[in-house]
């Protein structure tokens, strides 16, 4: 099991006030340090599942106190190893509790992906250019490439989180990262119209002008794994392509339709992506909720809560709609 290490900065007369916490079991070991007459170190070896309690506990005991910081790092191993039937006894707790990381490595992981800059911006315009010259030649290849390198997993999975922990700044800065990359692919896109020929009726190109079950199978099954590649630590750039697969396409193509004068094609797109958008949304909001996170203070718990299941049901009767109508549409309606 993954473990974490908790630095602890407080003032001498605060440093007894933790001893509770640290007799508990999911900690593994402390250190007292002494830094002068001013401030005290403790150093707190904890396993990455039960991060956030330990987290939580201190600081709420810690609240008030002034001068206080604490800083979590990553361990990449720690000696003496647990004995083996603590190892195995780690293991089945592990099990129980989640793999989860904290909900404080989660925000930074996640929240660091919303500063929109230049090389962002670079980035969304040549993955948009890819895009459009692979639609424009029916490549496929051509199209998976700029999913690799399309940044939109981010900002995405920020406004889902924002929704869990009612954090209404990150929601902001998620919606304005995500608002220019939007407009940045639709610029290129729409700019490519002009020097490429577009065949409407290419299998790829078709395929971003309606709305399939198949299409929304997909988005939701993206904003799961994009959720949960984020909460375990795994590798989010993988399934940013997978999410890509479900946004980017769908997008260029409505740029590129739009060039050519094709309206309800164009359309199509756009109402394939903003589905696509929603559906992505909707799951990765369900995750994180299922998985327990959530803010720290029950108050704030309770109202982001609340909001977080608003907006599932909102978006649920969305896509609930949107699945009747694509039914209604293939096999018509029922005698």
């Amino acid at each position: 099991m993954p473990e974490r290490l908790i630095y602890v900065l407080l003032p001498p007369s605060e440093k007894d006030s933790l001893d509770d916490i640290l007799d508990r079991e999911d900690i593994l070991d402390h250190w007292h340090e002494a830094a002068g007459e001013d401030e005290s170190h403790l150093l707190i070896l904890v396993r990455a599942g039960r991060a956030e309690q330990v987290l939580d506990a201190i600081s709420t005991r810690l609240e008030t106190a002034d001068r206080r910081r604490i800083v979590m790092l990553e361990v990449a191993a720690s000696l003496p190893r647990p004995a083996d039937e603590e190892g195995e006894k780690e293991g089945q707790e592990a099990e129980e509790e989640g793999s989860r990381i904290s909900r404080e490595e989660l925000y930074d992981d996640i929240s660091s992906t919303v500063s929109f800059s230049a090389p962002h911006a670079v980035m969304m315009g040549v993955s948009a250019m890819v895009a459009a010259i692979g639609l424009s030649l029916d490549s496929a290849v051509l199209v998976i490439a700029a999913m690799v390198i399309a940044p939109l997993l981010g900002p995405i999975m920020a406004l889902s989180l924002s929704v869990n922990l009612g954090d209404y700044g990150l929601a902001l800065r998620s919606l304005r990262s995500w608002g220019m990359h939007v407009a940045i692919a639709l610029a290129f896109s729409t700019a490519a119209g002009f020097v490429t020929d577009l065949d409407v009726e290419s299998s790829l190109v078709a395929l971003r002008t309606r709305v399939s079950i198949g299409d929304i199978i997909l988005a939701l099954g993206a904003g799961i794994a994009g959720a949960i590649a984020y909460t375990t630590a795994a590798a989010p750039g993988i399934v940013g392509v997978m999410v890509a697969a479900a946004l980017l396409p769908a997008l260029v193509a409505c740029g590129m339709l739009v060039t050519a004068g094709k309206w309800a094609e164009a359309g199509g797109a756009m109402l394939l992506f903003l589905t696509n958008v929603i559906c992505v949304s909707l799951a990765a909001t369900a995750t994180f909720f299922m998985q327990g996170i959530r803010p720290r203070n029950w108050y704030e718990a309770d109202k982001a809560r609340q909001a977080t299941i608003g907006a599932m049901v909102l978006l649920g009767v969305f896509v609930a709609l949107l699945i009747i109508a694509v039914l209604l549409w293939r096999y018509g309606p029922p005698l």
